[in-house]
């Protein structure tokens, strides 16, 4: 028998391509507190894991294309 509730293993987030909180400061062009900023003012998702804090790399680039939208749109049609 599973002694895990598959209802509380769903609600589980699959952690393993998380980034580090140095990792995301440097994705984003920023400092480590810029981040825990961020993440106090609920900007950027993360968890406290026995590894240390980890944030999601899908909020990390949500709060990047807000921030710089520029990276993201396609390059202009050059017509000559």
């Amino acid at each position: 028998m599973n002694p895990i509730d598959p209802v509380a293993e769903a609600m589980i987030p699959d952690i393993t391509h998380w980034l580090s909180v140095t990792q995301a400061a440097r994705y984003l062009g920023v400092t480590n507190t810029s981040v825990l900023a961020a993440i106090a003012y609920e900007h950027l998702r993360a968890m406290k894991t026995p590894l240390g804090l980890l944030v999601d790399p899908v909020t990390v680039e949500q709060l990047d294309r807000r921030r710089r939208p520029e990276r993201y749109e396609p390059a202009a049609e050059v017509v000559v």
